[in-house]
């Protein structure tokens, strides 16, 4: 990524680095992103990540997947993280899905003749699939942890019933609570982590958010059947966040003939954040390895 950078920081006391730079959208918005550039990668991998997060909290995601060759550019989305102007407030979900072409766009020329992958988790899922119905060519297969596509069961009827309207009337107002570090990990030290990241958005779910996000999981489910790259899924059996009879739903809903699920039984939402991290990112790794000798 040519685009402004600023400069590289340390995540361990390895000579990893993660760069960081900003780029600017189609529509002049200042998107933080986060990088890592090895010699020679087999791949890049876009890596989105979801509702309240920030790319930051995935350096060790990046590591892994640099030690295996493949270049990473992770954003913060546009109300999130570095970038958010105003923290939890997603005007368009489409805005987000248009940066990361942009985004691709660039680590291809940075990238050339090299694979393509997506990952994305809970909120970055949704993401993925709705930026694959729209701008599938170019991509070589898609990972998608705990996709959110289906409504939280503790976010009340009558408050999906009336988003539309509150959006319309105050699109930035708090509406819906939802953070809850106990849902998020089984890890205490991560729950403790959450709690103190300055980065991470712990107030109400906005209006226009909680609207943006359940027009787009309609439109996700509606379309899955036009997928058709390599997709792998990945779910914990006992996230609280999103079913895990989300995942099933995009396995079945996709039409790749390429396509796997795992479900790892006593997980929770945070597949990165988890005892079993390590075991996720062995079945990421397997799976992107014979991806790239496929593409190879």
């Amino acid at each position: 990524m040519d685009h402004n950078e600023k400069h590289s920081v340390s995540v361990d006391e390895q000579a990893f680095q993660v760069m960081e730079t900003s780029v600017e959208s189609i529509d002049g918005a200042s998107i933080f992103v986060r990088y890592t550039a090895p010699d020679n990668p087999r791949g890049v991998i876009l890596f989105i990540h979801g509702y309240g997060d920030h790319s930051g909290r995935y350096t060790h995601v990046l590591k892994h997947l640099s030690d295996s060759g493949f270049a990473t550019v992770a954003p913060d989305h546009r109300g999130h993280g570095k970038t958010a102007a105003l923290m939890g407030y997603v005007e368009r979900l489409d805005a987000i899905v248009d940066d990361l072409f942009l985004l691709r766009k660039l680590a291809t020329q940075r990238f050339p003749e090299v694979p393509v992958f997506l990952m994305g988790h809970s909120m970055g899922g949704l993401l993925a699939i709705l930026h694959m119905q729209r701008y599938q060519v170019g991509i070589a297969g898609a990972i998608l942890m705990a996709p959110a596509v289906l409504v939280p069961k503790d976010i009340p009827g009558i408050m999906v019933a009336l988003s539309g309207f509150f959006s319309f009337l105050s699109p930035r107002l708090p509406v819906q609570p939802f953070f809850d570090v106990s849902k998020a990990t089984r890890l205490p030290e991560v729950q403790e982590e959450l709690g103190a990241d300055p980065l991470v958005y712990k107030g109400r779910i906005r209006a226009r958010t909680g609207y943006e996000m359940l027009r787009g999981m309609r439109r996700a489910l509606a379309g899955l059947h036009r997928i058709t790259v390599p997709i792998l899924v990945l779910h914990g059996g006992d996230d609280m966040r999103v079913a895990p009879e989300a995942t099933d739903l995009v396995f079945e809903g996709v039409s790749s003939p390429d396509k796997e699920k795992h479900v790892f039984p006593e997980a929770y939402h945070e597949l990165m954040h988890d005892p079993d991290t390590d075991h996720v990112l062995a079945v990421v790794r397997q799976w992107l390895e014979r991806r790239d000798v496929l593409n190879g």
